[in-house]
């Protein structure tokens, strides 16, 4: 059913929208298992539209699909729109990089994001409260060090996000 739900995922990222018409499942004949996922609850159909339960679960599906094409998240935001749509999308995309333990990659992905005259702030923004979740470790505080040390829209946004009592034990 991994290729039932990647498809969907795809043909929702690519429309930017929560769900899709079920025609667009005949052509891979991937109806018949769409409606098997939607009786065991993983799936919805409704009014001729396929939708996944919960839009988690897209994100989910779109972030571990994105993860194997290996693919920068900068060339990926640089070759879609950058509405709001996207937002969630980054934001799975990241937290799955640091949980699977991806350190390099996920400080690399923030770095190149936050760097480019060409990403939306909106779109940094959710980097940054990304980068801010959870209590952080050397290499977050090292990074954060040196994202304070810049002038930058970036570097202030940071700090007023740091500045917030919820990083400070009492």
């Amino acid at each position: 059913f991994y290729d039932v739900l990647k498809y969907i995922a795809e043909i929702m990222s690519d429309q930017r929208t929560l769900s899709v018409a079920c025609e667009e499942l005949d052509a891979n004949d991937y109806i018949d298992d769409a409606e098997i996922l939607a009786s065991e609850g993983i799936l919805s159909i409704e009014n001729h539209r396929v939708s996944f339960f919960h839009e988690i679960l897209f994100d989910y599906t779109f972030a571990r699909q994105w993860l194997k094409k290996k693919q920068s998240m900068v060339n990926f935001l640089l070759e879609h729109d950058q509405g709001l749509f996207r937002r969630a999308q980054v934001r799975q995309i990241l937290e799955m990089l640091r949980e699977h333990d991806h350190a390099d990659r996920f400080h690399y992905e923030i770095d190149r994001i936050l760097k480019s005259g060409e990403i939306r702030s909106h779109i940094k923004d959710i980097v940054l409260s990304v980068l801010l979740i959870g209590a952080p470790n050397g290499r977050d505080l090292d990074f954060i060090r040196k994202i304070l040390k810049e002038n930058s829209w970036v570097s202030r946004r940071l700090c007023r996000y740091i500045s917030r009592s919820n990083w400070f034990v009492e």
